[in-house]
């Protein structure tokens, strides 16, 4: 017996306009439905805690190349360091003035990082999007909420990784990702839970997995490429095995082989990279030389800045 109204949560006008409607409804109750999603709009914000100048500056220009805003410590100004909290462009409106061009696709699942079993898989993704980075192949993370059509159109390779659980629509939206002529590459223990961590009667990917035209690969692990969280005062002990890495960085340019968004020359792998195009057409490219980098395995991480944060690179990049 309810009259019922949707709308676009998002959408003021229409809000008023519906709301407009519902007062002139006599003789049952009304209930407006509206439709939003949690922080729409809002920038994706970025904690720094640094103890320098040329930290914050570094911090800064991380969160802008990624679209975010950063909230940094409140340091004195330092006459080496550019005064760039007065420059005009905000990373808070990033992705309102500018779209990401990346045709990679890496899934973070929410469902996995809480109920995953035997592997963690943040740290598997985490892995993976470092290598990514040393590839310079662009790429974005994407949560539960994005596997669907709409949103898996724009890429042509779909990284799952250890995802073990992962809800129905997800497999459902994979599978036509892969039909529609997408790359999925897995761990074999992917999909073989659900959103809740019940393990399945039968693994989501089983059958893609054994069918060499579905699509679907096996990938390799990226858990060894993970660095954990460093802090002050600890020891740095991030030190993957050589070998084992470049094997894997072979694997993976040829996964995403047809799916970068550029090639790139004289590019040293501390040199960060996202690449932007802009409403009017123009593309933007962010460099972020990190290459200043001095702490070696063994030593304590220390507050201080390098001597030398952002050295000149010593050959031309040729992109």
């Amino acid at each position: 017996g309810w009259k019922v109204f949707e709308v676009d949560g998002h959408d003021p006008e229409a809000i008023h306009r519906i709301y407009q409607r519902a007062e002139k409804v006599t003789g049952q109750p009304v209930l407006v439905i509206a439709t939003t999603h949690i922080g729409y709009g809002a920038p994706v914000w970025g904690c720094y805690y640094n103890s320098s100048q040329e930290a914050n500056y570094f911090s800064w220009a991380t969160a802008n190349m990624c679209g975010q805003a950063a909230f940094l410590s409140d340091l004195p100004a330092n006459p080496l360091v550019p005064r760039f909290e007065e420059w005009g462009a905000s990373a808070a409106n990033m992705t309102k003035q500018a779209s990401s061009v990346c045709e990679v696709a890496v899934l973070f699942s929410g469902y996995s990082r809480d109920w995953n079993r035997g592997v963690c898989f943040a740290h598997e993704a985490l892995g993976l999007a470092q290598e990514l980075e040393r590839l310079h192949v662009s790429y974005e993370f994407i949560g539960d909420m994005s596997v669907n059509a709409k949103q898996l159109a724009k890429y042509k390779v779909l990284f799952v990784g250890a995802a073990q659980c992962v809800d129905d629509a997800e497999v459902a939206a994979i599978k036509a990702f892969a039909k529609r002529g997408g790359r999925v590459y897995l761990r074999p223990d992917a999909g073989t839970r659900d959103e809740i961590g019940e393990v399945r009667a039968t693994p989501a990917f089983a059958a893609e997995l054994g069918d060499a035209a579905s699509g679907f690969a096996e990938m390799p692990s990226a858990l060894d490429f993970h660095s954990e969280e460093i802090s002050i005062g600890r020891t740095f002990a991030f030190d993957p095995d050589a070998k084992a890495e470049a094997a894997f960085s072979s694997w993976l340019a040829d996964a995403c082989r047809g799916a970068t968004a550029w090639s790139v020359e004289n590019l040293p792998d501390r040199v960060f990279t996202t690449i932007w195009r802009e409403k009017d057409g123009a593309t933007v490219v962010h460099f972020l030389n990190a290459t200043g980098r001095d702490v070696k395995v063994g030593e304590t991480v220390k507050p201080d800045a390098p001597k030398d944060p952002f050295p000149a690179l010593k050959k031309d990049i040729v992109f």
